[in-house]
């Protein structure tokens, strides 16, 4: 089960939807900013639902992942009227307006664990040899040996 980190300085929206997706995924909660990057640091996150409006910002939660090169895909919620504007600039991976439909948060966030489930599997495929290696035993194209 893909765990997700739900992130918004309102207790009630951030505990409802907490059971709400619980069926779906291994939710963990943070009611700021702070609390989201302790939770980051340690890992085992597989993407975020990132509120804009907090204490600290969503922006500068997201200013601060990538100062200390954590990558997780993120989805920004909030009720600001620029949304989609805001979370390209940071580079969230999408986006739900407040109030937001449950249905459709839990399709993006399926999407996005899929994705980086996808490219985590392709970063640990090792590499295959070069051609010239691989090709009827025949040696003839490998690089000369040191000193030749």
């Amino acid at each position: 089960m893909k765990r997700v980190l739900i992130v918004d300085d309102d207790r009630d929206i951030t505990e409802a939807l907490g059971e709400l997706l619980e069926d779906k995924f291994d939710v963990k909660l943070a009611f700021d900013g702070s609390e989201a990057l302790q939770i980051l640091l340690a890992g085992g996150v597989d993407a975020m639902v990132l509120d804009l409006m907090m204490p600290t910002s969503g922006e500068t939660v997201m200013a601060e992942l990538k100062a200390r090169g954590i990558e997780i895909p993120v989805i920004f919620a909030s009720s600001v009227t620029n949304l989609k504007e805001r979370a390209q600039r940071c580079g969230a991976a999408d986006f739900v307006a407040k109030p937001f439909d449950v249905e459709s948060l839990e399709e993006k966030l399926a999407r996005i664990c899929a994705a980086r489930a996808l490219s985590a599997a392709d970063a640990v495929r090792p590499m295959p040899p070069p051609p010239a290696w691989t090709a009827s035993g025949d040696q003839a194209h490998a690089p000369p040996a040191a000193g030749e």
